[in-house]
């Protein structure tokens, strides 16, 4: 689960990452930042929206921060996740 920023409100990125990219299913290349000691995601930079910036969620630490609004590639969820209600939900790539 991804938070999206505005490019200019993200800065000091600091510490060590590595970076691994690859093309969605539209084409569009998406290049993931990772710890290289646990592995676990911390941004991601995507072609679609070259404006802004994902944060991985679990990077958050306040309780108070807020739910979703949209689900995408909702076809590929766990049977057991359910989304808030009235969010958007993609069942695939949003055009």
């Amino acid at each position: 689960m991804g938070a999206f920023f505005p490019k200019q409100q993200i800065s000091g990125i600091e510490g060590v990452h590595k970076a691994f990219g690859r093309s969605s299913d539209a084409g569009r290349n998406l290049e993931y930042h990772f710890c290289p000691e646990c592995g676990s995601t911390v941004f991601w930079n995507l072609d679609a929206a070259p404006e802004l910036t994902a944060v991985a969620v679990g990077c958050f630490t306040d309780p108070a921060f807020p739910a979703p609004t949209r689900a995408i590639w909702a076809e590929h969820k766990f049977q057991w996740v359910e989304f808030p209600s009235g969010i958007a939900i993609a069942d695939g790539q949003p055009g």
